[in-house]
């Protein structure tokens, strides 16, 4: 509760200059009325503000007939555009896209908000059937000097009907006319509400039933234009009545929908709300000033309204007029007191300028007549309406063309960014083949090492690299693991290069065992094997089976090391595919389109590449052992001669260790000197473990390069066409259905397209209008 000021009755003289009125007494509608009492004196009436105030509470001059306020000279061009103005940029939808001032009407149910509208428009409202308190009412007062009142409406669609296309287009076509005879033709107003009841939703069965209602509220917006010689320009919206009580027709859902409403309303900074409350309520305790006190705490941007004056009993209006003085709920505007059609009035069907004369007579009632005639009536609070209206409008104008001419360069960035609409054959093949010429490009590059200072180093784009270090490791697990068994040197120590750090095979103990050779697993191995081998034939004579088979155990970790290879290979390149569609395809759903087919693709080469990789890996590990490899042939002659020099050093027969002084030794005297120190098992053992180590090497090297030549090239990155189905050759065969599969616009892309084309249209035209 604001503390009431204290104000004494004084006198002072009528030709006073009230720049020397002090700031505090001039700046606050709590200060003194001044009222004609005699021809040189003006009395000060008790408690209400001054009535040749500013609406902003500063003084206004009023001894300068040059000096009009505002709202005496609206009618003029400058004042007509301005208002209109912001009328055509609503029309347009400015409005979703920048804040516009405006004016809205709100209050509980039966506060009087619609008989208030009545006397404000002019037009007499179907309140029995409670249809025009089911949605925003828009409504624009234009003058028109030389035509008859008219009236024509149209919707606005809200949130709820852009989602629905039809009942968006429906609503937008919606128009209709009255003259000056509909104005007074109740039956007529009443099919007129009902028609865009049903065009919102917001209709009953034939029965009538409440529980039958499709919608109680909507959020559409009902357009009512009036235009003619008693019209002063104004716009304003009357909201739907807030409400504590529900029932059938008015649900808990409802009460929210319409507080919703209200908040989404008045919580814009450039909104002025016209709060009405009835002079026999507490307005302190109405729901109504709860919210707006939580938008406008200050009260700076909120006018109060009171109603029904004329049934407040005696002993009550005290109370009424102590609201009306800005003492109970202190707002910066201030209050205005109106007196609306009563009951039987309306079912009368009093005339709304029956009732302008009713309103200034019951102002010349006492307690009434207290008031200052600036604050009481319709007729003064729409004149006042009018000069805040204007006064926002102009203020906010610049911000409007600053902030349209951003976002319409926004928006215009926004839809070029999209490119253009995609609507047949020929405009899906460009799109893809721009696609396919752009993806060819970054593969060429990422293959070929190009780009590699534009991205992370962690990057999948950095596909060259990633593909040549999987390929070492390839080459180094084959080296480090393919074998079971670690190979000997000549010196019958572990050959370190087949050392492996999770370990070796062990040599089964239950088997045939050399004790030449305890040490040593490949050889307890090879000489088991030999011995459990069918067909095995005499001393000294080796079946090439044995060979093939023993090979064929030593090499049986190939299979798995190659897949994993294949796998980490796929997996870089799916990576790498999903990642450049990322950076070339901006549109989700084309890119998952084309990401579907693409990877679908790769996998087809994937499969193909697993079945050559298994054919590789038979060629060598199946098949009969062939090389024509002379590294073959020289690798075992060495192993041999190191052997050889390694025996006679321990035997003391090699000399000075210099191979060239034993080079005359016939190599039948070297065997038949190492005869008394290897038997002729442990010679066989030595000569399988020298063929099976000098062929494992050749077999390797060559496995690995097939594999890399045959699989990971050929199959997969060898040519670059192999990971990309959408080749400008590929496209080329394509059909025009499986061209708008792949390539037609999402709905929501089309929509998009559209909207922006419609703000850059509404937001060019808004600044034509405005500059």
């Amino acid at each position: 509760m604001v503390t009431p000021i204290n104000v004494s009755t004084t006198t002072v003289p009528a030709d006073a200059e009230e720049p020397n009125t002090p700031a505090s007494i001039t700046h606050d509608l709590r200060s003194l009325l001044i009222g004609t009492d005699s021809p040189n004196m003006t009395t000060v009436q008790e408690g209400f503000s001054h009535e040749n105030l500013n609406h902003d509470g500063t003084p206004r001059d009023t001894s300068d007939p040059s000096v009009i306020s505002h709202f005496d000279d609206l009618n003029n061009e400058k004042g007509r555009n301005l208002i209109s103005a912001i009328d055509q940029l609503r029309k347009l939808g400015v409005d979703k896209d920048i804040s516009l001032p405006q004016l809205v009407v709100v209050g509980e149910q039966s506060s009087g908000k619609s008989s208030l509208l009545e006397g404000l428009t002019g037009l007499a409202f179907p309140i029995a059937t409670g249809l025009c308190t089911r949605f925003a009412t828009r409504f624009i007062m234009q003058h028109d000097p030389g035509a008859r009142r008219r009236v024509r409406v149209s919707v606005l669609p809200g949130s709820e009907s852009w989602r629905d296309p039809r009942a968006h287009e429906k609503l937008i076509a919606f128009q209709q006319d009255l003259n000056e005879d509909d104005l007074s033709n109740k039956d007529k107003l009443e099919a007129m509400f009902e028609n865009v009841t049903q065009l919102m939703g917001l209709s009953q069965n034939p029965m009538g039933s409440p529980t039958s209602v499709v919608r109680h509220f909507s959020d559409d917006v009902l357009e009512i234009t009036f235009s003619g010689p008693d019209h002063n320009f104004l716009s304003v919206v009357d909201l739907p009545g807030l409400f504590q009580s529900t029932s059938r027709t008015q649900t808990i859902d409802d009460r929210k929908l319409i507080r919703d409403t209200v908040q989404n309303y008045i919580q814009d900074k450039n909104t002025i709300i016209l709060a009405v409350t009835s002079a026999t309520t507490e307005a302190v305790n109405q729901g109504v000033f709860a919210m707006t006190r939580t938008v406008d705490e200050d009260g700076e941007r909120t006018i109060g309204v009171m109603t029904k004056c004329d049934i407040v009993q005696k002993g009550e209006d005290s109370r009424a007029m102590k609201l009306l003085r800005n003492e109970e709920i202190d707002l910066r505007h201030g209050w205005f007191a109106v007196r609306n059609r009563s009951p039987t009035e309306i079912q009368q069907s009093t005339t709304v300028q029956t009732r302008h004369e009713r309103e200034l007579e019951f102002f010349t009632m006492d307690p009434w007549n207290k008031i200052p005639e600036a604050r009481r009536g319709v007729r003064a609070l729409q004149k006042y309406l009018q000069e805040v209206l204007y006064e926002k409008i102009e203020t906010q104008k610049p911000r409007i063309i600053e902030k349209a001419k951003r976002l319409y360069e926004e928006a215009s960035q926004e839809l070029e960014a999209m490119g253009e609409a995609r609507e047949t054959a020929v405009d899906y093949r460009r799109y893809l083949s721009r696609f396919a010429r752009d993806y060819e490009r970054l593969l060429d590059n990422s293959l070929n090492g190009s780009n590699l200072r534009e991205w992370a180093q962690d990057s999948p784009l950095m596909l060259e690299p990633l593909i040549r270090k999987l390929k070492k490791d390839f080459c180094d697990s084959m080296c480090s693991h393919g074998h079971n068994w670690a190979f000997m040197g000549p010196d019958d120590t572990v050959d370190q290069s087949y050392v492996r750090s999770d370990g070796l095979a062990s040599f089964d103990q239950s088997q045939p065992f050399l004790p030449t050779f305890a040490g040593s697993a490949i050889y307890q191995w090879i000489f088991s094997s030999c011995n459990n081998f069918p067909g095995m034939g005499f001393k000294g004579m080796l079946s090439p089976n044995l060979v093939r088979s023993l090979f064929h155990q030593q090499s049986k970790a190939w299979a798995k090391i190659s897949e994993d290879f294949l796998a980490q290979v796929g997996f870089v390149i799916r990576k790498y595919t999903i990642a450049a569609h990322r950076q070339l395809v901006p549109e989700k759903h084309i890119r998952t389109r084309l990401l579907s087919k693409q990877l679908a693709y790769i996998e087809s080469f994937l499969r193909q590449a697993s079945i050559e990789l298994r054919r590789v890996l038979a060629n060598e590990r199946d098949a009969d052992l062939a090389t024509i490899n002379s590294i073959f042939s020289t690798t075992r002659a060495k192993m041999r001669t190191a052997r050889f020099m390694h025996y006679l050093k321990i035997n003391d027969l090699a000399g000075d260790g210099n191979p060239e002084t034993v080079v005359e030794i016939k190599y039948s005297r070297l065997w038949f000197l190492l005869n008394p120190i290897l038997g002729s098992d442990e010679q066989d053992i030595l000569n399988i473990h020298d063929i099976l180590k000098s062929y494992y090497e050749v077999a390797r090297g060559r496995y690995v390069d097939n594999v890399i030549a045959a699989v990971a090239n050929s199959y997969l990155t060898g040519e670059g066409d192999r990971i990309n189905l959408f080749s400008i050759d590929c496209l080329a065969g394509m059909s025009s259905e499986e061209l708008k599969e792949l390539a037609s616009e999402h709905p929501e892309t089309v929509q998009k397209r559209e909207d922006l084309k419609r703000k850059c249209q509404r937001l060019e035209h808004g600044m034509q209008i405005l500059e």
